[in-house]
């Protein structure tokens, strides 16, 4: 069997096909979440919510379709490469729009990278003064 065959028999078992469901419900979700977002007032505590919501969705399930992409284009499945291609590009627009509001996730970033650091220098100072 080729390459292309055992990547062909593989994305058609039963484990694959579960596992594939549970990723299209969030990305299902992330774009139910954005609409719901879009209707809600500025500074609103349902917005807050939504836009956290989204903002957590969104990367995974960009780099979920992206991988749909590629099996799909390994399958010469032209219908669906294009349904994949447009659904990405509108996760990520919406991914880039989004960072105007507030969130969750806004500032989180720096303070992560900076507790990261803190953790990572500490733990490699005391095994430099142990030697």
């Amino acid at each position: 069997m080729s390459g292309l065959d055992q990547l062909h028999y593989a994305t058609h078992t039963t484990a694959f096909a579960l596992t594939w469901l549970i990723v299209q419900v969030i990305v299902m979700a992330c774009v139910t979440t954005e609409l719901i977002r879009h209707y809600l007032a500025r500074g609103t505590r349902g917005r807050y919510i939504m836009t956290t919501i989204v903002r957590t969705l969104t990367v995974p399930a960009i780099l979920v379709k992206m991988v749909d992409i590629v099996l799909d284009v390994a399958d010469k499945s032209w219908l669906n490469l294009v349904i994949d291609i447009v659904i990405t590009a509108f996760l990520i627009m919406k991914w880039y729009w989004t960072k105007d509001d507030d969130n969750w996730w806004k500032g989180r970033g720096k303070k992560l990278g900076l507790w990261a650091r803190r953790t990572f220098t500490r733990s490699s100072r005391t095994a430099a003064q142990a030697a």
